[in-house]
Order: structure tokens, then C-alpha cells, then sequence
């Protein structure tokens, strides 16, 4: 069980996110159904923001809707570090799993801080991909999410193109 509970202030702005972005979205899709993970979304977008500075930053995580002002940027990440670790438990009755990956143009050397804060919070793993041999970064990421969701999803990226810099992929898998 985790202790202290730092994960229990992202509800409110993890809600907030979800209604509004649900939302938008079905604004645009009147009549189909829509189906979206709002913790996977803001996890994703969460992990983004330790590579960001200034405006950028502020910008990812209003966009999450978080109070800059009631909750800091450590505490968002500590927290979404404490729902991964509590939503990936795994019991008798149900298996959950979601989690992020990068992957990154092989020419690009993100700095160390980030590659472990990444790990460290998130769990997720950061792959250095050679995206200017399309098909080959394609079986990659392919592989990857095949693997996390048990085979559920085999084809998740194609028509890659070579001058791709980044893929961040999510995950979901659930039984």
C-alpha cells in the first residue's frame, strides 16, 4: 500500500481534464462512440513536461489543468508515479497495465536527467530508433506495444516518416 497518498491531488484536475477534453471531442464526433484513457492521456503529456522549460512547461501542465498555484510540478510527478505503481498491481481478479514509451531519433541525445526522471516516475522506457530506416523503426515500436498488450495490438504504426524525431506511445491493457 502506498503511504503517502500524493496521487490524491491529481483527482480534481485529472477530472477536470476529462470532462473538457471529452468535450471537445465529442463536439467533433456527434455520432460515434468515444473511447479514451484521461490518466493515460495526462500521464503521457505529464512525462512530457520533465523535458520543458518556462512557457512550454506552464503551457503542458495548465493544459492538464493543474493549479500551478496549489500543487507543484515534483508533486504532479510523484503523484502520477504513485496512481502507475497502484493501477499496475496486479491481483487474482484483474490485470491492468498502461504505461509510456519513447522512442527517439538516434542522432538526438536527450539529457540524462530526463532519461532517468522518465524511468523514475513513469516507469517508461526511452529507445533510441533509427527512423530514417522506416520499416525497421515501425517493427520497433510495433513490437514493443504487441508485447505490452499481450498481443491485443500488432499494428499500432505504420507509414512512418524518416525524418520522424520522436514516437511517444501509450498503452493500455486490461483482463
Amino acid at each position: 500500500p502506498v503511504k503517502n497518498k500524493t496521487f490524491v491531488k491529481l483527482a480534481p484536475s485529472n477530472a477536470d481534464f476529462a470532462f473538457s477534453f471529452y468535450r471537445l471531442v465529442a463536439s467533433e464526433a456527434t455520432d460515434k462512440n468515444i473511447f479514451f484513457s484521461p490518466v493515460s492521456i495526462s500521464a503521457s503529456f505529464a512525462m512530457l513536461a520533465l523535458g520543458a522549460k518556462s512557457a512550454t512547461l506552464t503551457q503542458i501542465l495548465e493544459g492538464l489543468a493543474f493549479n500551478l498555484k496549489k500543487i507543484q510540478e515534483q508533486e504532479i510527478h510523484e503523484g502520477f508515479c504513485q496512481l502507475l505503481q497502484v493501477l499496475n498491481h496486479t491481483d487474482s481478479e484483474l490485470q491492468l497495465s498502461l504505461g509510456n514509451a519513447l522512442f527517439i531519433e538516434e542522432t538526438l541525445k536527450p539529457l540524462q536527467q530526463f532519461l532517468g526522471d522518465v524511468k523514475r516516475f513513469y516507469e517508461s522506457e526511452v529507445f533510441s530508433t533509427d527512423f530514417n530506416n522506416s520499416s525497421g523503426a515501425e517493427n520497433q515500436i510495433n513490437s514493443y506495444i504487441e508485447e505490452k498488450t499481450h498481443g491485443k495490438i500488432v499494428k499500432l504504426v505504420e507509414n512512418l516518416d524518416p525524418l520522424t524525431a520522436i514516437v511517444l506511445v501509450n498503452y493500455v491493457f486490461f483482463k
